[in-house]
């Protein structure tokens, strides 16, 4: 367009700066100068020069104004990333690679042990591969180069895909009408992994969702299935945890037992009973037989039984005084006022009767104490 110089007017759209107007032959910045009348020269260009310039013709206020963008030529100011995504598909995943803040756009390649697998002439390259053309745990690499004139920079980046491995406890156990919850972790995936939870009661490999009865929680790497309520006859069974990433699919088996409850109260009452029962039988046949507990602290015996009493003799002259004021006292029903004890070592036994029975007779007592007498004269010889 053939215009005088001072019939155009340049400007900055975004945000609008006028820096060459109509009426002045150049500008108050340095930066900016007409070049071949309607030409627009800069120097000493820089990355904030980049952007949309408009041109107008002066005498012609109401056209539309001319925009020209302008992109100064630099590398990427940003490393090169990478990154692996599940796609939803079954065996299937993606590779992202991304150089990103370079003019003009870098060549971006993603290879595998050698082998091509895409390339192009732009900022991110996205490539969709199936697991199943893969070995053992893949490397794939993404490799970048960025030219300006004689200019080169390269960079690189990689991914590492892994496989999802699954743990669980193979066994849980509810208490029927109670809630339960089965738990499934995911660790070693990449990309991450996604956990679906399948009953195998029923209908073979049904999918478990959300709502009143099944509730799934999912924190990180780690699935929670909440049954609620449970029942012996729709909910006892296996659960499968599955987990799928792309790269492999795996699943590990829960197996749910629904039990009755038991009458928990009877059952310890029981055992109290029992337990009391069996105290009471001991403190009964100790009572009954230990021979240190006498009538009055026995209430098992009769009041009128005779009872051993063993008397110990520390001397033979002490023994034979209370063998002869047995003998010689004449028998009473009263009991003595103060009974012979002696204590020391055992020397010798004498049995005594403390409250006889009343239909003892009479031969009977002359009879102990002859015997009683013949020892004493015996032991005198």
């Amino acid at each position: 367009m053939a215009v005088n110089a001072t019939s155009v007017t340049w400007f900055m759209v975004n945000p609008r700066v006028e820096v060459l107007s109509c009426d002045k032959e150049g500008s108050s910045n340095p930066k900016y100068s007409r070049l071949n009348g309607s030409s627009l020269l800069i120097l000493d260009l820089r990355l904030q020069d980049e952007g949309f310039y408009g041109c107008k013709v002066c005498s012609e206020m109401a056209d539309p104004p001319a925009h020209i963008q302008l992109k100064i030529a630099n590398p990427p100011a940003y490393a090169m990333g990478c990154s692996v995504n599940y796609t939803g598909v079954p065996s299937q995943f993606s590779l992202t690679c991304y150089w990103l803040g370079g003019y003009p756009a870098p060549q971006l390649q993603w290879e595998n042990d050698g082998k091509i697998l895409s390339n192009g002439t732009l900022d991110t390259l996205l490539v969709t591969l199936n697991s199943s053309e893969y070995t053992d745990k893949p490397k794939p690499t993404c490799k970048g180069q960025h030219t300006i004139t004689n200019e080169i920079k390269v960079d690189t980046c990689n991914v590492h895909l892994g496989y999802p491995n699954l743990q669980s406890h193979a066994l849980r156990t509810c208490i029927k009408g109670e809630n339960v919850t089965l738990s499934c972790s995911v660790f070693g995936a990449n990309p991450p992994a996604v956990i679906t939870w399948l009953r195998n009661v029923s209908n073979p490999n049904v999918e478990v969702r959300s709502g009143a009865k099944y509730q799934i929680v999912q924190i990180g790497n780690d699935s929670f299935l909440t049954i609620v309520n449970c029942s012996k006859e729709e909910d006892e069974g296996n659960y499968i945890c599955k987990s799928e990433n792309g790269v492999a699919t795996k699943e590990i088996y829960i197996w749910l037992d629904v039990t009755t409850p038991h009458n928990i109260v009877g059952l310890v009452s029981a055992i109290m009973i029992l337990f009391l029962v069996v105290v009471a039988l001991i403190t009964g046949t100790v009572l009954y037989c230990d021979p240190q507990i006498y009538i009055k602290a026995n209430p098992f015996r009769k009041g009128e039984s005779e009872v051993l009493v063993l008397v110990e003799s520390e001397e033979e002259e002490e023994m034979q005084q209370v063998g002869d004021s047995v003998v010689n006292t004449p028998y009473t029903d009263a009991e003595p006022s103060t009974p012979a004890v002696a204590n020391g070592n055992i020397y010798k036994h004498e049995v005594l009767f403390h409250s006889p029975p009343d239909n003892i007779s009479s031969d009977l007592l002359s009879e102990v104490s002859e015997e009683t007498e013949g020892e004493h004269l015996e032991e005198d010889f």
